[in-house]
């Protein structure tokens, strides 16, 4: 019964660990990381991305952690030194 009402307040269920969603896109991108050949941890709190590139968003956004590029995911720690990356990244 639990797994029922948490089931309708959260709108989407993983059946492979029981945690809720609000949206069908939030549940696919986490089952993805059930069946991704590596995750990339956060060193900072417990967030598990599929690639570097989303582990880097996250870390400037919710960790103040410099700037990222969002071609490849690497971070840099000052925005000159993205820019120039950027001209040079496919």
């Amino acid at each position: 019964m639990c797994q029922h009402v948490h089931c309708h307040m959260t709108g989407y269920l993983c059946q492979k660990c029981g945690k809720g969603f609000p949206t069908i896109t939030e549940l696919l991108y986490h089952e993805h990381l059930h069946n991704a050949r590596e995750v990339f941890d956060c060193e900072e709190c417990e967030a598990e991305y599929y690639t570097v590139a989303s582990l880097c968003i996250h870390q400037v956004r919710k960790h103040g952690k410099g700037y990222c590029c969002q071609n490849c995911g690497l971070r840099f720690d000052t925005l000159s030194q993205r820019i120039h990356h950027k001209k040079n990244c496919v």
